[in-house]
């Protein structure tokens, strides 16, 4: 059944939409404070705040409430197929290439295997209900920064050689998560729609308090 919060954060025109694993909140922070040394290289980077930090799985785009409905029935079968697994953090790289940075991320080292079969997993199911293939490898990361210009590129590279060591602790992914995206002045707000439980079962888990609170204030802003 599609969830309450699917109800309310549906308009006519739909919401912007995507999947992901996404990160306690402690977690968040750390790796926001491993892009602090950073931040000193010359141009302009869009840094993620702790609040915006998360694994993609899909980018959906614009989803009507009919298509939210068929994404959370797809969503619940992959999580009937899908165990918990641990993932841990590794390594900062760029995309596509050091010379032309476009994303700087932080890297996944344990959990890459089960992570993209999940993905894989996603990736082919929204594709059976008519969203777009993907064109590109799955690659796990979670993104630092997205890098408009560099006045010297080198200086990132050196940057990023002169981080110590990463020893944040793993996480647990036991929720495929179906989120929201605003589009704002100050950068994107995502906001939960549904979660979906990897431990075998094909219900839906309520809602936390944090997440019932933000189905009240689309219910009131709604009204």
């Amino acid at each position: 059944m599609v969830s309450k919060i699917i109800r309310l954060t549906t308009r006519n025109n739909g919401v912007r939409a995507f999947i992901s694993i996404e990160i306690p909140h402690p977690i968040r922070e750390e790796i926001a404070r491993l892009a602090e040394p950073l931040k000193g290289i010359r141009g302009r980077v869009s840094w993620s705040g702790p609040n915006n930090m998360h694994m993609t799985l899909k980018f959906l785009g614009d989803c009507t409430r009919g298509r939210l409905g068929a994404i959370s029935k797809k969503l619940a079968a992959i999580g009937a197929r899908h165990k918990p697994f641990q993932i841990g953090f590794e390594g900062m790289g760029v995309f596509p290439r050091p010379a032309a940075p476009k994303v700087i991320w932080l890297g996944i080292g344990e959990g890459k295997e089960p992570l993209a079969q999940l993905a894989n997993d996603v990736r082919s199911s929204m594709e059976s209900i008519g969203f777009k293939p993907e064109t590109r490898p799955f690659k796990p990361h979670i993104t630092l920064g997205r890098v408009k210009y560099l006045t010297q590129p080198y200086e990132l590279a050196d940057a990023m050689a002169s981080v110590p060591k990463i020893s944040i602790e793993p996480v647990i992914a036991d929720y495929i998560y179906l989120m929201r995206s605003q589009l704002d002045p100050k950068g994107a707000v995502y906001t939960v729609i549904e979660r979906l439980s990897l431990s075998g079962t094909t219900e839906s888990t309520p809602p936390s308090d944090a997440e019932g609170q933000i189905a009240s204030r689309l219910e009131a802003s709604a009204k």
